[in-house]
């Protein structure tokens, strides 16, 4: 299909172009089953597609949020931060939003969180993670929400500042306790150096 519709520009609308190219984003970079390894090489354009559908409605958060997805993907933090910077700001000023780009939204987050990190500024890390769990609990409070393994994803490097970073072991317990709950159940969550979680 996107064979189809990628050698015309205005083929696609706005959302469509903006589910397709993170549909692609997802099988490019994301986790697939061995037998279907080989269809990688078969992906191409993601990042043109990515960039139309951005020119097609540069308001939406969600082909925002890809375009940071996918710099932080490639290891390219600086652009990774701005454009995922960019898309919190326009997840905050959607007066509605469905419970998947809820998720988008937390998961924005997070991968802000972790760039800034991987740039040692741990302050920013710690704070942007803290107010995505926030939302994400005052949604689950207020809405019966449930949780994921983004959420999980994102207690879990929260968590990690706590343990390697501020030395707060009680909190890390208890958000390592947290990710692993909510499905991301990773190696990491389960130790850590020189202390069992379990």
């Amino acid at each position: 299909l996107k064979n189809y519709f990628y050698p015309r520009e205005k083929s696609l609308e706005a959302k469509d172009l903006t589910e397709l190219s993170g549909y692609l984003l997802d099988k490019s970079y994301g986790h697939l089953a061995p037998a279907d390894e080989y269809l990688r090489n078969y992906i191409e354009d993601v990042s043109d597609l990515l960039n139309r559908a951005y020119l097609a409605d540069p308001q939406n958060p969600e082909a925002q949020y890809n375009l940071g997805r996918y710099f932080y993907t490639i290891g390219n933090s600086v652009s990774a931060e701005q454009w995922l910077a960019t898309a919190i700001k326009s997840f905050s000023k959607l007066e509605k939003i469905s419970k998947k780009l809820f998720y988008k939204h937390i998961d924005t987050h997070r991968l802000l969180g972790e760039v800034y990190s991987s740039q040692e500024e741990y302050l920013k890390a710690e704070e942007i993670l803290s107010q995505a769990i926030s939302e994400f609990e005052r949604e689950e409070k207020y809405s019966g929400l449930p949780g994921n393994q983004i959420i999980g994803k994102t207690y879990s490097a929260l968590a990690d500042i706590d343990y390697f970073i501020s030395g707060n072991l009680d909190a890390a317990l208890l958000n390592y306790h947290s990710a692993i709950k909510y499905g991301n159940e990773t190696p990491s969550a389960f130790w850590t150096p020189e202390r069992k979680i379990f």
